[in-house]
């Protein structure tokens, strides 16, 4: 009996880790906002680049953080990159065209949209979670 405790409780606190170790990313504008519908939680919209630099800093420093990671579990997390290859037209077409959308003109951008649909930007690089978390909650 005490090994099957012991098993469960190894079992649980993989699987807790695992369910923690990284964003949930989603790819697409649209999903992000039909969950939104679903569940009610707000939405970070991350715009950036494989080749901008302050994107990879504030990747690197947050969003690899575990605080970051376990903040980011509120919304419904959107990354709209440009690590597309120049033959993928479509999806630089879909990268271009959201970023109108949405009226980002620089990167890295978040674009933090409410379940009441009120919408605020945020640009520029962040060094620590703590930063962006509280750019992020300032967003009322």
């Amino acid at each position: 009996m005490k090994q099957i405790s012991i098993l469960i409780l190894t079992a649980s606190l993989l699987y807790s880790w695992t369910v923690t170790s990284e964003i949930k990313w989603i790819r697409n504008l649209e999903e992000g906002l039909k969950n939104q519908k679903e569940n009610g939680k707000d939405i970070i919209i991350y715009f950036g680049a494989s080749w901008c630099v302050p994107c990879r800093i504030t990747e690197k420093k947050v969003f690899s953080s575990a605080k970051f990671i376990e903040y980011s579990q509120r919304f419904e997390m959107i990354k709209i990159y440009d690590d597309y290859k120049k033959e993928e037209k479509a999806k630089q077409i879909y990268y271009v065209s959201t970023m109108k959308k949405l009226n980002v003109e620089a990167i890295p951008t978040f674009v933090v949209i409410k379940s009441n649909r009120k919408q605020f930007t945020i640009s520029g690089v962040y060094y620590t979670p703590e930063e962006l978390i509280q750019q992020i909650n300032s967003c009322k």
